[in-house]
C-alpha cells in the first residue's frame, strides 16, 4: 500500500455578509448574526477565539414567579431605550398626523393663485399655469419661462395647473429640446451601485403613512355612503355598485334576461405558496388601516377562526401520506401558510375585506 500524503493544516478566515459562526477543530460554536466568519484553527499553534460580549437580556421564560416582574420591567427598560421596531415609528407619525395632513396637501394648491384662477407671469406674455417640483423656486411661471429655466433639468417634474388641481405635464409638451452630451446632462453611473445610500426602510415606514390618508382625508365618506365608514380599497369600476355606477331603481327594472349584465361575479382562490416564515419582528407592531382596506381587522379574524376549531383532513388512502405530512415540511416554520382572496371574476379587482392569511390550524 502506498503512503498516503499528510493533511496540511489550514488556517484562515472567510467572511460574509449575514451570521457569524466560529469554528474550531475541538467542536466548539459559537455564532452571531451580522457577518459570517468561519475559522479553522492550525493544530500546532491554536489561536484563541475572540468572543463578542453579548447585551444582557434577562429571561423571563426561566425566571421565578415571584422575579417575573422585575424582569419584565427591566427587558422594557432595555428595549424602550434602544428599540427601532415599526412600532416606535409608527407611534411617532401618529403624534404629527395632523401636521402631516396639512403638509401633503399644502402642495395641492398654490399660494399666487387668485380665487382659484392663474395670475399673470412676471414676464407679462402669458398665465403663470406652471409649477416645478424639482425647483428651489417655489413661485409659479408661464410655459415659456419654465422651459427657460431647464435647460439641463431635463427630468424635473413639472405641474400645471387646470383650474381644478395641478395635473402633471412633461417639460416636452412646452416646447422643452433634449441635447445629449451638452450643457452637462447628468448621467447615471451603474459602476459603483452599491455606494447609493439605501432608504428603503424608511420608504416602508413613509409608505404605511400615505396609504393611511388613501381617499378618506377628503371626506369621501360623505359622498359615496353605501360604503362602510372608513373604508381604504379601491374598488372594481366596472362592476356593478349600487350608489356608485348604477341605481337601485334601475336593477329592479333590469328583465331575467338581461340580469347578468348587471350582476357583480365573484371568484376565489388560494396561494398556499405566499407564506410567511417565522422570524424576529416587531411584537408591538400595529396596523394602521385597522381592516379599513382588503384584510380584515386582525383581533376579530383571529378570534372567529379560534371559534371554528381545527378540522383535519383525512385520507382514505392509507398509502398517501402527502396530507399527513404536508405540515411538517411544507408548512414548517411558517406563520403565515397561504392566502385566499376574493375577487370580482370578470376583471380581478379584490374585494374590500376579501382577504385572509391562513395557518396550519385552518386546514
Amino acid at each position: 500500500m502506498g503512503r498516503s500524503k499528510p493533511r496540511p493544516n489550514y488556517g484562515g478566515q472567510v467572511n460574509g455578509p449575514q451570521e457569524s459562526h466560529n469554528f474550531t477543530q475541538s467542536g466548539s460554536f459559537s455564532g452571531s448574526s451580522n457577518q459570517l466568519t468561519t475559522t479553522i484553527s492550525r493544530a500546532a499553534a491554536p489561536r484563541p477565539s475572540k468572543k463578542r460580549k453579548k447585551k444582557h437580556v434577562p429571561d423571563t421564560a426561566s425566571a421565578p414567579p415571584v422575579a417575573e416582574e422585575e424582569a419584565e420591567e427591566e427587558r422594557k427598560q432595555i428595549t424602550e431605550g434602544t428599540s427601532q421596531g415599526a412600532s416606535v415609528m409608527m407611534k411617532a407619525f401618529l403624534a404629527v398626523e395632523d401636521q402631516l395632513k396639512d403638509a401633503i396637501f399644502s402642495t395641492k394648491t398654490h399660494a399666487s393663485l387668485e380665487g382659484g384662477r392663474a395670475v399673470k407671469c412676471a414676464c407679462g406674455k402669458e398665465e403663470a399655469k406652471f409649477r416645478c417640483l424639482g425647483c428651489r423656486a417655489t413661485n409659479m411661471v408661464c410655459a415659456a419661462c419654465l422651459v427657460k429655466m431647464h435647460p439641463d433639468q431635463n427630468f424635473h417634474h413639472v405641474e400645471e395647473w387646470d383650474g381644478s388641481g395641478f395635473v402633471r405635464t412633461p417639460l416636452w409638451t412646452l416646447g422643452h429640446e433634449l441635447h445629449l452630451a451638452h450643457g452637462g446632462l447628468k448621467l447615471t453611473n451603474n459602476a459603483f451601485p452599491h455606494k447609493v445610500q439605501d432608504w428603503y426602510r424608511e420608504l416602508l415606514r413613509v409608505y404605511r403613512v400615505w396609504r393611511r390618508r388613501t381617499g378618506q382625508a377628503q371626506n369621501i365618506d360623505a359622498v359615496i355612503t353605501n360604503r362602510w365608514p372608513g373604508s381604504l380599497a379601491v374598488r372594481c369600476p366596472a362592476c356593478p355598485e349600487v350608489g356608485v355606477n348604477i341605481d337601485k331603481a334601475t336593477l329592479d327594472t333590469v328583465p331575467a334576461d338581461k340580469r347578468h349584465t348587471v350582476t357583480l361575479f365573484l371568484s376565489s382562490d388560494g396561494n398556499f405558496k405566499l407564506q410567511r416564515k417565522r422570524k424576529v419582528d416587531d411584537p408591538d407592531d400595529f396596523a394602521l388601516n385597522g381592516g379599513n382596506a382588503y384584510f380584515p381587522e386582525d383581533t376579530q379574524y383571529k378570534l372567529y377562526v379560534s371559534e371554528l376549531g381545527p378540522e383535519d383532513d383525512k385520507c382514505t388512502c392509507s398509502e398517501l401520506k402527502a396530507v399527513c405530512m404536508q405540515n411538517i415540511t411544507k408548512f414548517k416554520n411558517a406563520v403565515v401558510t397561504g392566502v385566499v382572496a376574493v375577487q370580482c371574476a370578470c376583471h380581478g379587482f379584490f374585494q374590500p375585506g376579501g382577504l385572509v392569511d391562513l395557518t396550519t390550524s385552518d386546514f
